[in-house]
């Protein structure tokens, strides 16, 4: 009981919530007797993830295909290969996922990068709000 009024009181203060939250943590911990060791190891294996360190990989090389040019490269190459068609740029930003994601394994990682790019794109080709945001993803399914 005594937690949650504290937990009520540091968010009633207006500090931000994981500010609150650590207070009545390191609160609970301190007055429970946890010792350092287990809060350090607790800390270590939230952060100890395969998951975490593969997503932030794949995200590193998209940002990185993207800061060399390599996607905009991709990108032209289907758009050679398919030329210029109806609906044309949503078809490339769909070869595009497919391929970007055999290259780099991820799909989170082809959608923000090849989203990034085909994104303005499509802005820039009069697409409305509603044709623009679904092709990025919708080429996930295809990435497994």
């Amino acid at each position: 009981m005594g937690i949650a009024v504290a937990l009520m009181g540091f968010l009633l203060s207006g500090l931000p919530i994981w500010v609150c939250l650590g207070f009545v943590s390191l609160i609970f911990m301190c007055s429970s007797g946890v010792s350092l060791h287990m809060l350090v190891s607790t800390l270590y294996a939230g952060v100890d993830q395969y998951a975490l360190i593969a997503v932030t990989g794949f995200l590193l090389v998209a940002n990185l295909f993207d800061k060399a040019g390599i996607a905009q490269d991709l990108i032209k190459m289907v758009e050679h290969f398919i030329g210029s068609s109806r609906s044309g740029l949503a078809v490339i930003t769909i070869a595009s996922c497919a391929i970007f994601a055999a290259v780099s394994s991820s799909g989170p990682a082809t959608v923000a990068t090849i989203g990034g790019i085909m994104i303005p794109s499509m802005i820039r080709a009069k697409y409305t709000a509603g044709l623009q945001e679904p092709w990025p993803p919708a080429a996930e399914p295809w990435e497994s």
